[in-house]
């Protein structure tokens, strides 16, 4: 639990007090990808590589510059066959904070995975490569593991992990809008309606878009 939020404590505090409310809790985590590795040799071993065998690292998008910022902390991409046991390791982790409950039936049973069922990030390491159905499986059997025990939100995922999502948030609203399009048709909202709960971008946290959007 990142330290601004207050620790263990404010953090079993703040469960307590959303339960006691009827409030969904959903914690955020990642499995996918991570900002570092508390293993030996971590990034050498655990981060996939792209097809000229460099690390996998993601930068956050400067709006100043247009351009990726390297002075900012880096995401490592994980590789596919280590989502499991990284998944594991984590669930384990949040379990001891006694935050969320292992009960579907809870309101307060959940966990918010960011950057799974929507990205299929491959891994082009020598003789260890890993590609798109395979990456899709990977990510299929983590996601069937924890909607044992748990709730799932997801973020805008892609229709193989939709069976596995009981919240969905920040779906598209608009097409590519490259110029052969006249209009938008909300083709994932006609998909999904009736199937899970869901929410669009949040629009008071969008700085990039004007008010007319």
């Amino acid at each position: 639990i990142a330290s601004a939020l207050g620790g263990k404590s404010e953090m079993r505090g703040f469960s307590k007090y959303l339960d006691s409310k009827g409030i969904d809790f959903y914690p955020e985590a990642y499995v996918a990808t991570t900002y570092g590795y508390d293993y030996s040799f971590g990034n050498l071993k655990y981060t996939s590589r792209n097809i000229a065998n460099e690390t996998a690292i993601r930068y956050q998008f400067n709006l100043a510059t247009l351009r990726p910022d390297k002075k900012l902390t880096p995401t490592y991409v994980v590789r596919p066959d280590f989502y499991m046991p990284f998944a594991n390791d984590l669930l384990e982790e949040l379990d001891d904070l006694k935050i969320t409950k292992n009960n579907k039936n809870s309101k307060q049973s959940g966990y918010y995975f960011v950057d799974l069922g929507n990205m299929t990030a491959r891994n082009f390491s020598k003789g260890e490569e890993i590609f798109g159905d395979a990456v899709i499986q990977y990510q299929k059997d983590v996601l069937s593991m924890i909607a044992e025990d748990y709730k799932i939100k997801l973020k805008a995922p892609y229709d193989y992990a939709l069976k596995y999502a009981d919240f969905i948030t920040n779906i598209p609203l608009t097409s590519t809008q490259k110029q052969i399009y006249d209009e938008t048709i909300p083709l994932y909202q006609l998909v999904i309606s009736g199937l899970v709960d869901y929410t669009v971008d949040t629009i008071n946290g969008t700085g990039n878009k004007g008010a007319g959007w």
